[in-house]
């Protein structure tokens, strides 16, 4: 059986007791303690937890901070927080050394951060996502579901599509300042 897994309070409650059930049903109990954000983040920080439950991001978000995929930020790289310090500092008394393929995601993502070249960039981090999908540190469970906008009839220079991520706010990118109304 799992330590419990710390969950801060919110929408996880309604998605874990399903995933609990379909975890039982192959032979893994877990335990679900929902808490306090605050005592998430101590215990997060102490690699105090076996598996945790949170939010994910993709697309966008996978270049600009790819904690989901490699533990790059010893905040939020709940996979491996030791081995975030050590991507960080390697001289850290926290950090601790990661497994190969790891510490091969690490390189990868640092030869995308000294790269201007998208197609690179986008090569490199594919490698990383094929390193992320076989150590399998991660489990993904839904993703969001596309979102709408409205827009009135006579609201001029909005583009068609607008592209949404953590890392990436809209509609700010989209250089609003050039929007205007046409009247009628």
């Amino acid at each position: 059986m799992l330590n419990p897994t710390p969950v801060p309070a919110g929408d996880f409650s309604i998605h874990l007791p399903m995933i609990q059930a379909e975890w039982k049903a192959v032979g893994i109990d877990i335990v679900i303690e929902t808490i306090h954000r605050t005592e998430a983040d101590k215990r997060w920080a102490n690699n105090d937890y076996d598996v945790t439950a949170f939010t994910g991001a993709g697309g966008f978000d996978a270049v600009l901070s790819p904690r989901h995929y490699l533990p790059s930020e010893t905040f939020w790289s709940q996979q491996g927080v030791r081995w975030a310090y050590w991507f960080a500092d390697r001289m850290d008394p926290r950090a601790e050394e990661p497994p190969e393929p790891v510490k091969e995601s690490i390189t990868l993502y640092r030869q995308v951060l000294r790269t201007a070249e998208a197609k690179l960039q986008s090569e490199l981090m594919s490698q990383i996502m094929e390193i992320a999908a076989e150590q399998f540190q991660v489990i993904g469970i839904h993703s969001i579901p596309t979102g709408y906008g409205i827009v009135r009839y006579n609201f001029r220079n909005v583009p068609p599509l607008m592209f949404s991520a953590a890392f990436y706010p809209n509609p700010a990118p989209t250089n609003t300042c050039q929007y205007f109304i046409d009247q009628p």
